[in-house]
C-alpha cells in the first residue's frame, strides 16, 4: 500500500467514525428525551435529570459534524500518522498513572485541590508552554466546575 493510500484511508476512517458517533449521539438524544423526566426531583420545571444527557448528546453530535466537515473540506491529510510514537506512548502512560493517583488522592484532599494538581500535571505532560497561563487555567476550570455543580446544580463534590 502506498503512503498516499494510507493517508486517504485514515481520512475516510475518521469520517466513518464521526458518522458512527453522530448516529450514537442521535440515538441517545432520542432515548434521553423519551425516557428521562424533564422536571427536577420536586417536579418543578428547571434543570432536571435530562439536562446533562441531552447536553452531552448535542456535544457529541456537534463535534462529530465539525469533524466530518473539516475532513471533507481538506483536500489532503496534512498530519503525519504516528500511532505508536515513543514520546506519545510515554505521555499516555503518564496521564493514566496520574488519573489513577488522582482517583485515590481525591477523597483525602478534596475535589478542588486534587483537581488543580491533576490539571497542572496533565498540562505539564501535554507540554503546555505558558506556565503562568497553565496555573490560571487549572484554577479557572476548577472554579467553573465547582460553581456549576455545587452552586447551580446542588451536586456535592468529593
Amino acid at each position: 500500500m502506498k503512503n498516499d493510500e494510507f493517508k486517504i484511508s485514515i481520512k475516510n476512517g475518521e469520517i466513518v467514525i464521526a458518522i458512527l458517533l453522530m448516529i450514537i449521539g442521535v440515538f441517545f438524544l432520542i432515548t434521553a428525551n423519551n425516557t428521562i423526566p424533564e422536571n427536577n426531583i420536586a417536579g418543578q420545571p428547571g434543570i432536571g435529570p435530562r439536562a446533562f444527557p441531552v447536553l452531552a448528546c448535542w456535544g457529541l453530535i456537534i463535534t462529530s459534524a465539525v469533524l466530518i466537515i473539516s475532513r471533507l473540506v481538506k483536500s489532503k491529510y496534512s498530519g503525519k500518522v504516528k500511532i505508536f510514537e515513543k514520546e506519545g506512548m510515554k505521555r499516555v502512560i503518564l496521564a493514566v498513572v496520574g488519573l489513577i493517583v488522582y482517583y485515590f488522592v481525591t477523597p483525602h484532599t478534596g475535589f478542588i485541590i486534587s483537581s488543580i494538581v491533576y490539571l497542572l500535571f496533565i498540562y505539564w505532560v501535554s507540554g503546555y508552554p505558558n506556565k503562568k497561563l497553565l496555573v490560571l487555567l487549572a484554577v479557572l476550570v476548577n472554579l467553573i466546575v465547582y460553581f456549576v455543580f455545587q452552586v447551580l446544580l446542588n451536586v456535592p463534590l468529593p
